[in-house]
Formats: structure tokens, sequence, C-alpha cells
């Protein structure tokens, strides 16, 4: 064959039949280091009460920089728990994808050395997604939609973020939200149930929550205006997801949103008319992980025997910029 031509790949025949995809299995991590709301309020000539009150944050964990910690330590971590809970194992993963917006470098992609250390094969799809507090229920619409179509058998679906390198510690309303975390599923072909369609939009409103490279690409926002809006937005996508669905609120047995907050969180329910025991509170010592709130409350739901009865999971992500999703799950029960 002359170095011009080219071997046509083989053409599969015939349609793909469409599979439908459920999450198998949930994992979560946090690091070893603990910084108290008090500590916090100490820098800032505040209090704790004022920071809890506001916040919901009690304490959150942030990486160990001087013992080495990395984002590749928690989604390691929290991958190898995810497929441990599947009874699966790393050598049957043919796609990786990791949400964050806070990778230990720009590249290799977070998700080629999780790929790496959790022993994935190296005829893996792997790659990051950038899609901030969202970036996980993205994740996991692409992954279903790769196990849908056949073009995936198994997905691990982390979302990871290291939020203390970029908080804003010039900012005593900013600086107490965010912690480090990160949470994985194993997506997988299911016969009954699984996810549903994933519903998102954007709103390029850049000021009011963003980071800018001239200003060392540290959070900022507009808290009210980032309040009102992550509140409206993740209440109509998620009506929307269970719409398409065929779904009600009334099935829904445990709303997942993005811990943003605990007043954006207690919002969402009161808004949608959920009660309390429905909707997943895992703030007070995680606090804003972004891409990992999701995933790291669906490990911790795992754990505590919330989902061991299945049933209607709906998730919700709004992040920076704006971007916002949600998506269903029907999961049959699993317990710890």
């Amino acid at each position: 064959m002359s170095v011009t031509e080219t071997s046509a790949a083989p053409v599969a025949s015939g349609k793909r039949e469409l599979r439908t995809a459920g999450m198998l299995g949930y994992g979560c991590a946090q690091p070893s280091k603990v910084v108290t709301s008090e500590e916090i309020a100490a820098r800032y000539d505040l209090t704790a009460d004022w920071i809890i009150d506001r916040t919901g944050v009690e304490s959150r964990r942030v990486l160990d920089v001087e013992k080495g910690e990395s984002l590749l330590d928690l989604v390691a971590a929290s991958a190898r728990d995810a497929l441990a809970v599947a009874g699966r194992s790393a050598d049957e993963v043919d796609t990786v994808i990791v949400a964050t917006i806070t990778p230990d470098n720009v590249f290799p992609a977070q998700a080629v050395a999780l790929a790496d250390a959790i022993g994935v094969p190296q005829r893996a799809i792997v790659f990051d997604l950038s899609a901030a507090c969202t970036g996980f229920v993205t994740a996991l619409g692409q992954a279903a939609a790769a196990i849908e179509s056949g073009r995936s058998e198994l997905a691990v679906v982390v979302g990871g973020d290291a939020l203390s390198r970029i908080t804003p510690y010039d900012d005593p309303k900013g600086a107490p939200l965010f912690g480090d975390a990160a949470g994985a599923v194993v997506v997988g072909p299911v016969e009954h149930g699984g996810l549903g369609p994933i519903v998102g939009g954007y709103d390029h409103q850049y000021r009011i929550l963003y980071s800018d490279t001239a200003d060392g690409n540290v959070i900022r926002m507009r808290g009210r205006e980032t309040y009102s809006n992550a509140v409206a937005r993740m209440s109509e996508v998620i009506l929307e997801s269970l719409a398409q669905r065929g779904a009600t609120l009334d099935d829904v047995a445990l709303l997942v949103p993005h811990q943003a907050n605990i007043r954006i969180v207690q919002a969402v329910g009161e808004k949608l008319g959920i009660s309390s025991d429905r909707v997943s509170t895992q703030i007070a010592d995680v606090g804003n992980t972004s891409a990992a709130s999701i995933p790291f409350a669906l490990g911790r739901e795992y754990a505590a025997g919330r989902l061991a009865e299945g049933g209607l999971i709906a998730m919700a992500g709004f992040g920076g910029g704006f971007v916002y999703s949600a998506i269903t799950a029907e999961i049959e029960g699993i317990a710890p």
C-alpha cells in the first residue's frame, strides 16, 4: 500500500438497537485536612454562626498539600469504591469521564491519570469535561448516550474538584463556601428503569459567576443574582427532565441538587414542593465542591442506606457562566 492510500475501517451493517443506561455503583472521597468555620471566621473577623447561618457549612475538607495530596487521590478513591459497589473491575471499563474545573494539570487530562491509576485498559476513551458545578450531570448524560448507542459497555463517571485552588480568600462572603471532594458512579446497560433524558441550557451572564485569568482564576460571584438564577434554572430543568420521562414530582424518591449552599438547596426543594426528607443535603461537612457535589451526595446516600429501596432520583446542577442541567435515574435497590 502506498503512503497516499488508506484502508477503510469495517462498517457495521444494520441498525444499532438502543439500550437503556443506568447507574450501577457509587463512591465518594474527601481529603484529610478539615477546616472548620471557626477557623475561617477568625480570618475575617466574623463568627462561625454567621457563616453557618448563611451557607450551612460547618466544616469543609481541603487537599493537604504538605502531605502531597492531589485531586487524583480523590477521584481514584471514589472510582474504585464505585466499581466495588457495582461488582465490576477496572479492566471492564472502556470509558472514563472526569468532570472538573480544577485538574491537577492542564494536561494530560485528569481522566488519563485516573484511568492509569485504577488500571483501565489503554484502549479506552478517556477525557475531562468542564462545565463547572453542572459538570457531573453533563458527563453522566454523555456516558448514558455512549452506553445507549452501544459505543461503550461500561463507563466510570467522576465529578471531582479541588476548589481550594481557586477559592477567593480575599472575599469573606465567598471563601467560606468551598471545599474539595470527588464522587463517582459506574454506568452500564440495565434492563429496567435507568437514566432518563438530560435537559439543560446556558445563559452567558459572565460577570455574575465567573473566573478571570487576570484575577488569578479565583471564583467570583454576585450572591443574590446567583441565588435567584440557580433556584429558578434548577427547578425548571428538573420539571422538564421529569416531564420528558413521563414522571411527576410525586414520583421522585430523592432529589439531589447541586450543593451550592444550604439556602439554595432548601429553596429548590421548597419551590418544587418536595419535602425536606426527600432532598439530599450533604453540605454541612463538605461545602460547595462544584462538579463533585452531586456524585458525592449519591455516594453518601448509598452509604447511609437511602438507595436500598431504589426509586426515582432527580439530579440538577447549576454552574458558572451560567450552565445548568438535570437528569433523572430510576434505580433498583442497592444496599451498602
